[in-house]
Formats: structure tokens, sequence, C-alpha cells
């Protein structure tokens, strides 16, 4: 074999030696580099998913934010609302009130009438109606600011009539017409006679 081509044998099989030894080390190091890039791009997309996680938390408090300033905004509103009716509401069920408040006093009145009659009828002492009238006329007294509001409204004339009526200052009552001895008031006992002992 000539010396020249022994030198191109030697330098095709060291070519071929070189070649061998760059494949295998590329096949045992690539891979760690891939790795490592992975590694690196796992880590920005995990950052980068912590940072889409911080701002949808920001934005969902934003969010509660708004909708409580909503209900706020809302209840403010029906506030004013209220506010700018209450007094209209106000005075009608002030008058409603009193009312049925009236009611009331004239079906006592009427029964209280009817009592006196009856006892008038049988002779005895009006000690405990008048004493009754006088309990009912200081009630009135004291709930009379329903009453007298009434009076101020000219259309309800039947109520301030009944008013002044329930608020008239109460009468002197006249003693009974008896002889020597007066009947007992409801239920308690006779009176003795005058100069009588018991």
């Amino acid at each position: 074999m000539s010396p020249e081509r022994e030198r191109q044998l030697k330098f095709a099989a060291g070519t071929l030696y070189l070649g061998v030894a760059v494949t295998l080390a590329a096949g045992l190091v690539y891979p760690r580099v891939q790795q490592g890039m992975l590694t690196r791009e796992n880590g920005a997309l995990a950052s980068d998913t912590l940072a889409l996680a911080s701002d949808m938390l920001n934005l969902r408090n934003l969010q509660d934010e708004t909708n409580l300033m909503v209900a706020k905004r809302s209840a403010l509103a029906q506030l004013e609302a209220a506010r700018t009716d209450g007094a209209r509401v106000f005075a009608a069920t002030s008058r409603a009130i009193s009312r049925s408040q009236v009611e009331v006093w004239l079906t006592q009145l009427k029964s209280i009438s009817r009592l006196e009659v009856e006892y008038e009828g049988s002779g005895r002492s009006p000690t405990a109606i008048a004493s009754f009238l006088e309990g009912l006329r200081a009630d009135t007294a004291v709930r009379g600011v329903a009453l007298r509001k009434m009076t101020r409204h000219p259309k309800e004339g039947t109520w301030s009539f009944l008013a002044k009526v329930l608020l008239a200052p109460p009468q002197a009552v006249a003693p009974p017409a008896v002889p020597s001895t007066s009947p007992a008031p409801l239920g308690g006992p006779a009176a003795p006679a005058p100069g009588s002992t018991r």
C-alpha cells in the first residue's frame, strides 16, 4: 500500500471516530440541555400563571366593591324616596289611627250614656257615672293631640265636632234628689241615714 493511500485511510478513520464521538456526546448532552430549557420555560409559565391568578383575584375584589357601591346607591335612593314620601304617609296613618280611636271612644260614650239612663231610671246615685265620665275625659285630654289635629281640616266637619265634644270640659253633676238615705254606688254599701249610727 502506498503511503498516500495509507494516509487517506487514516484520515477517513479519524474522521469517522470523531463523528461517532461527537454524535455520542451530543446524544448525552442535548437531553440535559433540553431539560434545562424546559425547566426554565415551566418556571416562566408558573410565574405567569401566578400573576394571572393575582389579576383575577383583584378583578373579583373590584367587582365585589362595585356591587357593594351599587347596592349602597340603591339603598340611599330608596331612603331618599321614603323621606320624600314620609310626611304624606305619616299624615295618612295618623288620620286613620285617629279615626279608629274616635270610633272606640264614641262606642264607650254610647255605652256610658245608656248606663246613665238606666241608673237615673232606677233612682241610684250618679256618683260612679260622674267619676267614670271624669276619668274618660281626662284620658281623652291626654290623647287629644290627634283629635286636635283633625280639627285643622275643615273638610272633616263631623270629626271636628266629635273632637270638640270629647274634649269639652266635664260638666257638673247635680246631686241626686233622694230622701234621707241614698243608695250605694255600683254595688257598694248603702249610705247611712243622717244621725244614725252603725
